[in-house]
C-alpha cells in the first residue's frame, strides 16, 4: 500500500521485490491475491508455483525451431524437390478444379484459352521441370542419388500418381463441358511435350541412352559421368531397361488418353442436348488425334513380340472407334427408341462433321498405301507425304503374327468405312438404312456386348455399325449403274435422281 519511501528507505515489500525478483514464464499468469491479503513473492511453495512445469522455464526459447531446422537439413534433396514440384502442380490443379467454367474476361480470351493457361504450369512441371530436376539432382549429389532413381521417382510421383489420374478423372466426370474439353486437350499437349528433347519420350535421337530425361551420356550408377570426367557408355542391360521404361510410359499416356475420350462419346453424357453434343464433339476430336499414335504403338509392340501389351491398348481403341461411329450412324435409332433426346441442328451438324473427319482417318489407317490399280506415282506421292509424319500409320506398318490384331480384320473395317465415306460424300447422307439393323446395332452398342454374340472379335461391333451404311450406299450405286446412268469418262461416276432417294 505504500507509495513513497520513508526517510530514504523503501518498505519491506519493495526491498524483497528488489532483492529477489521472480521470473515468470511467458505462458504463466501472475498469481492473484484476495483483497487485503499480502502476496508473498519470495515464497517458493505457493500453489501457483507448484503448477509450473520446470522444463518450460528455460533461457533457450529457440529449441523447437532448431529441432525443425535440423530435421529439414537432414531430409533428402530428392524429397524436397518432389515436394516443390507437387506443390506447384497441386496449386494449378486446385485452381482448375475450382474454376466456374466461364471466362473471367471474354473480350481478351475465351474460356478454353483461360483454362489452358491455368494448366500450363502442370504441363511444364510434368514434361520438362521433372526431368531437368532429376538430372540436376544426380549431378549435384552423384554419390548419394543415382540418375535412374531420380528419374523413376519423379515420374512416378508427379505423373503416374498425380497429373495423369487427376486429368483423367476431370475429363471423364467433370460437370462443366469446357473443363472436360481442357482435360482432353491436355493429353494431346502432354503427348507432344513429352516427345521434345529432354523429356520422357524424347524423339530427337534414336539412341535411348543419350535421349530423354537421362541427358547426353548419362549413367545410372552413382559414379556417373561427372565423377569419371566424361560420358560413359551404358551396358546393354541398362539400355534395355530404359527402352522398356520409355515404352511403358508411352503406353500409360496413350491408354489414359483413350480412356478419357470414351465416356464423352457415350450418348446422354449430359441431360442438355447442347452440352451433350459439345462434350461428344470434343471427345471425337480427342479420338481423332489419338488414333494414329495408338496404332503406331501397337505395331511396335507386335514387332517386339509383346502381344499382350498391344492387346491392352487395342481393346480401348476399338471401343473408342465404336463410340465415334455410333454417334454418327446410331443417333436416329437411339432417338426413336427413347435412348436420347434429339439434339439441335447446329450441334448435330458440328458433331457429324467431326465424326466424318474421324471416319476419313479410319479409312487412311485401315488401308494400304498402294491402292489396287493405282499407279506408281500415286504410291510414291503418298509414301513421301507419310514420311514427314512420325505417327502416320497404314496396314503395311502392322507386323503379322498377332492372333487378334490382323491386317485382314482391320482391312475389312477400312473397306466398309471407305464405302460409307463415299456414300456420305456423294449422297450427302440421304440414304436410308434399314431401321432394324440400326436398332440391333444400337442395342448391342449400349449394352456393351458383342453384336455377333459370344465375343468372337472386338472388331465385329464396329463392322455391325458401319456395314449397314456401306451396303445402303452400294445398293443405290448399283441400281443407278444398272439403269445406265454411269458416265464412262468419270471414275465411279453415275447420275442419281435425288428426289427418289429417301
Amino acid at each position: 500500500q505504500c507509495s513513497y519511501p520513508v526517510d530514504g528507505h523503501l518498505c519491506w515489500l519493495h526491498q524483497q521485490a528488489t532483492n529477489k525478483p521472480t521470473r515468470l514464464h511467458p505462458l504463466q499468469s501472475p498469481p492473484r491475491t484476495h483483497p487485503g491479503e499480502m502476496m508473498q513473492l519470495d515464497d517458493p511453495h505457493t500453489d501457483n508455483d507448484k503448477n509450473i512445469n520446470p522444463d518450460l522455464i528455460t533461457d533457450d526459447d529457440d529449441n523447437a525451431a532448431t529441432d525443425d531446422i535440423s530435421e529439414d537439413e537432414n531430409e533428402s534433396p530428392l524429397v524436397l524437390a518432389l515436394d516443390d514440384l507437387e506443390s506447384r502442380i497441386v496449386a494449378s490443379l486446385n485452381e482448375f478444379k475450382s474454376h466456374p467454367g466461364r471466362a473471367s474476361n471474354p473480350r481478351e480470351r475465351n474460356i478454353h484459352q483461360e483454362l489452358a493457361d491455368i494448366l500450363r504450369p502442370v504441363v511444364e512441371a510434368s514434361s520438362h521441370a521433372g526431368p531437368s530436376t532429376a538430372r540436376a539432382l544426380a549431378q549435384t549429389y552423384p554419390h548419394v542419388l543415382g540418375l535412374e532413381m531420380c528419374v523413376d521417382e519423379i515420374y512416378t510421383r508427379v505423373n503416374s500418381e498425380l497429373v495423369l489420374p487427376v486429368v483423367l478423372e476431370s475429363a471423364q466426370s467433370d460437370v462443366v463441358p469446357a473443363k472436360r474439353a481442357a482435360s482432353l486437350a491436355m493429353f494431346h499437349t502432354l503427348y507432344g511435350e513429352w516427345q521434345k528433347g529432354g523429356s520422357y519420350l524424347d524423339g530427337t535421337t534414336n539412341n535411348v541412352s543419350l535421349s530423354g530425361p537421362y541427358g547426353v551420356g548419362g549413367a545410372s550408377s552413382s559414379s556417373s559421368s561427372a565423377a569419371a570426367g566424361g560420358p560413359q557408355l551404358l551396358s546393354s542391360m541398362e539400355t534395355s531397361r530404359r527402352s522398356n521404361l520409355r515404352s511403358a510410359r508411352k503406353a500409360e499416356l496413350l491408354r489414359r488418353w483413350v480412356q478419357s475420350a470414351i465416356p464423352n462419346l457415350a450418348p446422354g453424357t449430359f441431360t442438355s442436348s447442347t452440352l451433350d453434343a459439345a462434350a461428344a464433339g470434343r471427345g471425337v476430336l480427342s479420338a481423332s488425334a489419338a488414333l494414329k499414335p495408338c496404332l503406331r504403338y501397337m505395331a511396335q509392340r507386335i514387332g517386339s513380340a509383346d502381344d499382350a501389351g498391344a492387346l491392352r491398348l487395342f481393346l480401348p481403341v476399338m471401343r473408342m472407334i465404336e463410340g465415334v461411329l455410333g454417334r454418327l450412324f446410331l443417333e436416329r435409332a437411339r432417338n426413336n427408341s427413347g435412348m436420347e433426346v434429339d439434339s439441335g441442328e447446329k450441334e448435330g451438324d458440328a458433331l457429324r462433321s467431326s465424326c466424318i473427319k474421324f471416319l476419313e482417318i479410319v479409312v487412311l489407317c485401315f488401308s494400304n498405301k498402294a491402292l489396287p490399280g493405282a499407279g506408281a506415282g500415286q504410291t510414291i506421292g503418298r509414301a513421301k507425304k507419310d514420311a514427314s509424319h512420325v505417327n502416320d500409320f497404314s496396314l503395311e506398318d502392322l507386323p503379322p503374327g498377332h492372333p487378334i490384331i490382323t491386317r485382314e480384320s482391320l482391312e475389312e473395317i477400312g473397306e466398309y468405312a471407305y464405302s460409307t465415306l463415299r456414300g456420305l460424300v456423294v449422297l450427302g447422307g440421304q440414304a436410308k438404312i434399314d431401321p432394324n439393323l440400326l436398332l440391333a446395332a444400337a442395342a448391342s452398342s449400349s449394352g456393351g456386348a458383342d453384336f455377333m454374340g459370344g465375343g468372337s472379335s472386338p472388331m465385329s461391333q464396329i463392322v455391325a455399325i458401319i456395314k449397314p451404311a456401306a451396303l445402303a450406299f452400294q445398293t443405290i450405286e448399283s441400281e443407278a449403274e444398272k439403269a445406265g446412268g454411269a458416265e464412262p469418262n468419270t471414275k465411279n461416276g453415275f447420275v442419281l435422281d435425288r428426289s427418289s432417294i429417301e
